[in-house]
C-alpha cells in the first residue's frame, strides 16, 4: 500500500482488509516472496507477533510454504539471522513464536538445540512480563539450551558478540546455581569478574538473572547498585615490608579481596593495609 500527496491510497493487494482483520500473510505467492528474500520466513515470525491478535490467525499456506523453503535459510548470514531473531524476541509472543520455529523446521537452520527447554523460555517471558521489564533476546534464546555446549553451537552459527556469550553462558552454567534472593552473591559475581568480562557486562548478566525471576526488588537494587572498587592494589602492598616479591602479591591481593568483600565492601585502603601481616602469616 501506499499513499499519494492527495490522500488517495493504493492497495492492490488488500493491505488495509489485512490490517484490519490483524491479519499477516506475504504478498502474492508465499514460495515465491520467500526465495526472492528467505529471511522473510523469519519476518513473517517477526510481524505476526506485533500484528495477529493471538496464536491461532497462521495461515496454513503461508506457514506450508515456509516448511517448503526452510532450506534457503542456510545461505542467510548468522548476523543477519541473528539480527531477525533478536527482533522477535523483543516483541510480544515469543514462546509461541520459538515453537513455530521449531514445528516448521526453521531451528534446524539456526542451530538450536534438538531438544529445547521451551518450559524455561515461557516461564522467563511470564516473569518478565509481569514486572514489565524486557529480557534481552540472547537471554531468552539461551534459555531453550541444556549446557553451554549448545550456546557454543548457536554461537558458531549466529554470531553472537562475546557481551551477549557472556550472559548466554552466565545463564546457563552460574545463574542456575545462585540462590534466590541473594543479593550478596550477585555482588560478588560483579565484583569476581570485573576483570574477565567487565563491570557493565557483569551487572547485565545479574540483571537478567533477576528479570528471568520476575524479582523486581533485587532488580531495583542491583540496577542502582553503584559498583565500588578495590581500594588497594599491588603497588600499595609493595610499598609494605610485608610483602617482599611480586610473587606474594597475588595471594595477598585475592585475599584482601575476600576480607573486603565480606565486609560488604565497606573496608577502606587502612584497614586493608592493616591486615597484610596477619594475612601473610596465613598465607605462609
Amino acid at each position: 500500500m501506499f499513499l499519494d500527496l492527495d490522500g488517495n491510497l493504493y492497495d492492490m493487494f488488500e493491505g488495509r482488509d489485512d490490517l484490519k482483520h490483524r491479519r499477516v500473510r506475504f504478498v502474492g505467492d508465499a514460495a515465491t516472496r520467500i526465495r526472492e528474500d528467505y529471511l522473510r520466513i523469519l519476518r513473517y515470525f517477526r510481524f505476526y507477533g506485533r500484528i495477529a491478535p493471538d496464536e491461532n490467525h497462521h495461515e496454513s499456506q503461508c506457514l506450508e510454504a515456509i516448511r517448503r523453503n526452510v532450506d534457503g535459510l542456510s545461505s542467510i548470514s548468522g548476523e543477519r539471522l541473528w539480527m531477525e531473531l533478536s527482533l522477535i524476541c523483543v516483541g510480544p509472543m515469543v514462546p509461541h513464536l520459538m515453537k513455530l520455529i521449531y514445528d516448521t523446521d526453521v531451528a534446524t537452520h539456526l542451530a538450536f538445540p534438538i531438544n529445547p527447554q521451551f518450559l524455561n523460555i515461557e516461564e522467563i517471558y511470564k516473569n518478565s512480563e509481569i514486572i514489565n521489564i524486557k529480557l534481552r533476546p540472547i537471554t531468552l534464546i539461551s534459555s531453550l539450551c541444556n549446557d553451554k555446549s549448545h550456546i557454543y553451537q548457536l554461537t558458531k552459527r549466529l554470531k553472537f558478540s562475546n557481551k551477549d556469550l557472556y550472559i548466554a553462558l552466565f545463564m546457563i552454567e552460574t545463574a542456575r546455581n545462585l540462590p534466590e534472593s541473594d543479593i550478596k552473591s550477585l555482588k560478588n559475581f560483579i565484583i569476581d569478574n570485573e576483570k574477565l568480562m567487565g563491570v557493565e557486562v557483569s551487572l547485565q548478566c545479574c540483571k537478567e538473572l533477576l528479570i528471568s525471576r520476575g524479582d523486581l526488588q533485587l532488580y531495583n537494587e542491583i540496577n542502582n547498585w553503584k559498583v565500588p572498587k578495590l581500594p588497594i592494589n599491588g603497588f600499595d602492598l609493595m610499598e609494605t615490608s610485608a610483602v617482599a616479591n611480586k610473587k606474594e602479591l597475588g595471594p595477598m591481593l585475592a585475599a584482601l579481596k575476600d576480607r573486603w568483600k565480606s565486609s560488604n565492601f565497606e573496608l577502606n585502603k587502612e584497614e586493608l593495609l592493616s591486615m597484610v601481616d596477619s594475612i601473610k602469616h596465613n598465607i605462609n
